[in-house]
């Protein structure tokens, strides 16, 4: 049965279930009953810094669209750490605060996915020792490396958009 068939990832069928392994071998898994994760894969990644990998997903709402969703193992299993409002050609820093989300920044008008593409325009590249999110403009026509500095958020215009274009932008050349 598909619960949301809006085939948002192009052919990567949206999916239910998440499954971690933990650090002793043991398999715990979690079924969404009516959100589904709306991803390329999954991201492990300590962000409540407890010092274990949490799990960073794509979770999409029927009716309300997608979020960034935190997954936490826990001693009763699979656990909702935390998670983001909707989303949506908005790019937003975050991070981890008593469990909660708490955004830093937001800017709008940028994007890293277009509706049914199977993959994701963007991403994150470190060039010169600071981080930076490469994404292209919400209308597609330019590639924008953005970065937090003392609070507020730096962008970069670098040219027109293409998929080389971005892929470059990665590699910071």
């Amino acid at each position: 049965m598909e619960v949301y068939p809006h085939r948002i990832m192009g052919d990567i069928y949206e999916k239910q279930e998440l499954i971690v392994v933990g650090a002793d071998g043991v398999k715990h898994s979690l079924t969404l009953s009516s959100n589904v994760f709306e991803d390329i894969a999954p991201r492990v990644a300590d962000m409540d810094g407890d010092g274990r990998g949490d799990v960073v997903v794509v979770e999409t709402s029927v009716t309300l669209g997608a979020s960034l969703a935190i997954y936490s193992l826990g001693e009763d299993g699979l656990f909702k750490l935390t998670a983001t409002p909707h989303i949506g050609k908005v790019l937003r820093f975050w991070t981890v605060r008593d469990g909660k989300l708490v955004e830093m920044a937001a800017a709008s008008g940028l994007t890293n996915h277009r509706i049914g593409d199977a993959f994701i325009s963007g991403g994150v590249r470190d060039c010169a020792g600071a981080d930076e999110i490469v994404t292209a403009s919400g209308d597609w026509s330019r590639v924008f490396a953005t970065k937090m500095v003392n609070g507020s958020l730096v962008f970069t215009d670098l040219g027109k958009y293409s998929a080389q274009a971005i892929t470059d932008a990665l590699t910071c050349d």
